[in-house]
């Protein structure tokens, strides 16, 4: 992997100097020595057992050592590329990109996922980067997910005048995201709720991340070739649907 990423490094070598950056920084990139200083676990308890020589070598410690998500923490929100070039100052202020900040938005990305022939939401394709914003504190400085998002960013960002737009990452959404509530989208969805209430009040994570419009498309194509939902899972398209005993949708019901 070490000499696929050198390589790979070196073959956009002069792109990314003409992007501005120092040849001094990719270079060091290319030769760093530290590239393989990863650690490997076969799971999750191999990663906490005791070492050799302690008196329950191999055992796995029960001390309630817990690293949670987080995507179970705050949601990733995908900022427009369109209003980071309108309004530079304010998202190098308020919405920095930091070095873990996803970028694959845009560029070779956006001209491979431009025929609409597949999945990938709106805000995937206009994004500029993603943010984490928390549900309880401020994280490098970003802005928190709650009211003040939906009254101040958000509608800057997104067209909220008709059907709700799509914004969150796709590859992050975690089992607290959800879009505002569906009666006032400018109410962030309060986490005091209970799962039942945030389900039934809240934008579903299906229509935050895929917006109204598509998720519709999504969820008709999903009838028409998979009905019986033969292939399911947790948060995918049509799972939100109410089912029958038998777990089948109730056709009249779906969403």
């Amino acid at each position: 992997l070490d000499g696929a990423w050198r390589q790979y490094l070196s073959s956009i070598s002069q792109n990314l100097v003409e992007t501005g950056i120092p040849v001094s920084a990719i270079e060091s990139a290319v030769n760093c020595t530290d590239c393989s200083d990863v650690e490997f676990h076969k799971d999750y308890a191999s990663l906490r057992a005791f070492p050799e020589g302690h008196p329950r070598a191999g055992q796995v410690a029960d001390d309630l050592f817990l690293v949670p998500s987080l995507s179970e923490l705050g949601t990733f929100i995908i900022i427009p590329k369109a209003w980071i070039l309108q309004n530079i100052d304010k998202a190098a202020e308020i919405l920095p990109p930091n070095p873990s900040s996803y970028r694959a938005f845009g560029g070779r990305t956006s001209q491979a996922t431009s025929d609409q022939a597949n999945s990938l939401s709106q805000a995937h394709r206009d994004g500029g980067y993603l943010a984490f914003l928390s549900f309880t504190f401020p994280i490098l400085e970003y802005p928190v997910y709650d009211d003040s998002l939906y009254t101040g960013l958000f509608p800057e960002m997104f067209d909220t005048s008709d059907d709700f737009p799509s914004f969150a990452g796709a590859n992050h959404a975690g089992p607290n995201t959800k879009g505002p509530l569906k009666e006032d989208w400018t109410k962030a969805c309060p986490m005091a709720f209970t799962e039942e209430e945030r389900d039934e009040k809240c934008i579903p994570f299906q229509e935050a991340i895929y917006g109204t419009k598509l998720l519709k498309r999504l969820e008709a194509i999903k009838e028409a070739v998979d009905p019986n939902y033969m292939f399911d899972c947790f948060g995918c398209i049509g799972n939100n649907r109410v089912k029958g005993v038998d777990g089948s949708p109730l056709k009249e019901e779906v969403r």
